[in-house]
């Protein structure tokens, strides 16, 4: 029988990421892994920024006044996620020109749409795509980039969602009924790879 998500529910302020970070990285502390201890010692690594960047990103997106945080932790998998208020994700493309010239998009988002990707975040090395998977769902990949060095004015929108997407192995978003955003991730702990070995390797 699986077990329930842990849930946290906190105050919307960059005050409480220790709170929050150590309350994930403690527990995760506690469960066997089979992975050597320089393989260990990356994965908590990894983790700490992954926690990091999704707190940071919900505080800075949210409107409302708290931030729930869910988690999930087995030896094989850990499951994350942030859910807060919100306007909606902004899809930015990087390059209007490439996507029907549009400059910004809202959720729900049209169905004519379903299956696009869109790169929201380039820099001289990687670029992240987001999918349109439904009216209200979104996930994210990293690429190598083929930014021409030239064009690196016009990259910096989803920094966070770089870093978030680059350790995760899988990266959900989804705009729910009442405004309610979940920013949701998956590592494979089982077969771990370490990003900071090969950004973008998985």
């Amino acid at each position: 029988m699986a077990e329930e998500d842990k849930i946290l529910a906190v105050p919307r302020s960059m005050n409480n990421i220790h709170d929050v970070s150590d309350t994930i990285y403690n527990e995760a502390l506690n469960i066997e892994y089979k992975l050597t201890e320089a393989d260990k010692e990356l994965f908590f690594a990894e983790l700490k920024i992954l926690i990091y960047e999704l707190f940071s990103n919900a505080v800075n997106h949210t409107q409302g006044d708290t931030v729930i945080i869910k988690y999930n932790l087995s030896p094989d998998e850990f499951k994350i996620s942030t859910e807060g208020i919100g306007r909606g994700f902004k899809i930015k493309p990087a390059d209007a020109s490439k996507f029907h010239g549009i400059s910004e998009l809202y959720p729900p988002f049209p169905e004519k749409y379903f299956g696009s990707e869109i790169t929201v975040y380039k820099d001289a090395d990687y670029s992240v795509k987001c999918i349109i998977q439904s009216d209200t769902t979104l996930t994210f990949k990293v690429h190598p980039s083929d930014l021409d060095i030239g064009k690196l004015s016009d990259v910096n929108e989803h920094y966070g969602i770089f870093f978030i997407s680059s350790i995760a192995d899988e990266v959900r978003y989804e705009f729910l009924k009442g405004s309610k955003e979940v920013f949701s991730v998956k590592l494979n702990v089982k077969n771990f790879k370490p990003r900071s070995r090969e950004m973008g390797g998985r």
